[in-house]
């Protein structure tokens, strides 16, 4: 069975089921009312009834008169007694044979089962609803007790419940009234209310379809209130900015992805280049001239080293990207820049190179990544200072990280270009090829520091040099 479109609706199932637990409430409610209310009346009509017989009955007893004694005036006024009150009545003897009763009485016999009878003449009077010919009765079988505590018979004297079922008829009425009534009532305040309610979803879809067409910059106004809805919205809102940050690092990752692919090629191309040129210095007749010969060759090999730097840097850094493990272990740092300082010494005799470091706590890294970081910095300082210009390495502890840093007082680099020294391929020289560089250096020493929780600075001023600083955490366990 397939039911209309509105049905599914949120509104609707709401609605439906809203109405639907008001209109069981409603019935249990109605139900129980009735149950209560007839159960009311009845026992007041009982309660009147006893109250009428019972003054009767206490003449009776009071007087010594017997049931068989049917003509006797006081029989008979107690009959004609009970009938002025609208009562019918019927008289029993032991045997329970009717011996005498008022008129309604005769042209009306109530079936009432012998058992009844038989427990009224034992002692014990009885009270109950009656079907008769004209609707209801209410029947009191009381047993007769004659002045020495004997039971002479019984007495059945029954009133009509035309007032009850009166009463219990409008009562259904205005149940059944009421009760729709209060279903009407409740169907418009329950849509207004949840109109109401369902607003701010209402505005969220229309939102999350202008998202769809215009991207990810629109946001949904949280409503006031801290209820479910407002959790709702507040989480849309986090996960639009969680999706528009993924995007735009998506697109940056992709513009550096291009960007490295570009400078990659650019940078390979470069050094292929130039062998293909050596290679037709040979081939045009180098070849024959010795010294010329072993030139090319130098320059050749000069260039495919470069190269092969190239090629190992660019491994370096997707082998970081990817997130190689690390083997962290205990290390000396002054030991560190120490054998950093001689390299330096040998690869530029005659360069100033100073350690200053003071006692520092062993640092959990990786010892080839951080003699990597360091010789790269130091590469750089030689590549950016004269002869006569000094090159200091030190270290401390600030705030639980454990800071190496390179100074330089060779060229400054210009405040714009601070915030680009450490992407790849990016170089302060306008021409690519006369740095002996790759270009990817300090993108290896950023991409290392991050790999072991770390940070990358960079600080240059006229007057005060460069200063490179890597600071990576004290806290942090082996092999994590």
């Amino acid at each position: 069975m397939k039911f209309p479109q509105y049905i599914h609706s949120l509104r609707a199932r709401l609605t439906l089921g809203l109405l639907l637990v008001l209109t069981v409430l409603l019935l249990v409610y109605g139900l129980l009312a009735y149950t209560e209310l007839k159960a009311d009346l009845i026992e007041t009509a009982e309660a009147k009834l006893r109250v009428q017989v019972g003054p009767t009955l206490k003449r009776w007893a009071s007087h010594n008169y017997t049931v068989g004694e049917n003509q006797h005036p006081p029989v008979a006024g107690l009959i004609q007694e009970l009938e002025a009150q609208g009562l019918d009545v019927l008289i029993y003897d032991k045997e329970g044979n009717p011996l005498a009763s008022s008129s309604q009485a005769m042209e009306e016999t109530l079936s009432l089962p012998s058992s009844l009878l038989s427990e009224v003449l034992k002692g014990t009077d009885q009270i109950r609803v009656q079907p008769g010919a004209e609707g209801r009765k209410l029947v009191y079988l009381v047993p007769v007790i004659g002045s020495g505590g004997e039971v002479q018979g019984a007495l059945e004297v029954s009133a009509s419940m035309t007032n009850v079922d009166v009463s219990l008829s409008r009562a259904r009425l205005l149940l059944f009234a009421g009760g729709f009534l209060v279903l009407l009532a409740a169907v418009g305040l329950v849509c207004l209310v949840i109109r109401f309610a369902l607003r701010p979803l209402t505005n969220l879809a229309a939102t999350a379809r202008s998202i769809s067409g215009n991207g990810l910059t629109s946001r949904v106004v949280v409503p006031p209130g801290g209820d479910e809805i407002t959790e709702l919205f507040v989480a849309f809102n986090s996960m639009l900015d969680q999706l528009e940050n993924a995007f735009a690092a998506q697109r940056k990752a992709t513009d550096q992805v291009r960007q490295f692919a570009a400078d990659a090629s650019h940078e390979l191309r470069s050094y292929l280049t130039v062998i293909t040129g050596y290679l037709d210095v040979l081939r045009r007749g180098a070849a024959s001239e010795p010294q010329e010969q072993t030139r090319v060759l130098t320059a050749a090999r000069t260039e495919l080293e470069r190269l092969s730097r190239l090629v190992d840097d660019l491994l370096t850094l997707a082998r970081l990207g990817a997130g190689a493990p690390l083997r962290r272990q205990a290390l000396d740092v002054t030991g560190l820049l120490s054998d950093a300082a001689q390299r330096a010494i040998l690869l530029a005799p005659g360069r100033r190179v100073t350690v200053r470091c003071p006692a520092l706590p062993p640092l959990l890294a990786d010892p080839d990544r951080m003699r990597q970081v360091l010789n790269n910095l130091v590469d750089n300082a030689l590549r950016h200072t004269a002869l006569e210009e000094e090159i200091t390495l030190g270290a401390e502890v600030r705030n639980e990280s454990l800071c190496m840093w390179v100074h330089n007082t060779g060229t400054v680099i210009a405040a714009e270009n601070l915030s680009r020294v450490f992407e790849r391929f990016w170089r302060a020289d306008s021409s690519r090829s006369c740095s002996k560089g790759s270009g990817l250096g300090l993108a290896i020493v950023a991409a290392i520091a991050e790999a072991h929780g770390g940070t990358v600075d960079v600080y240059s001023a006229s007057g005060s040099g460069t200063t490179f600083t890597v600071c990576l955490p004290l806290n942090v366990r082996e092999n994590s």
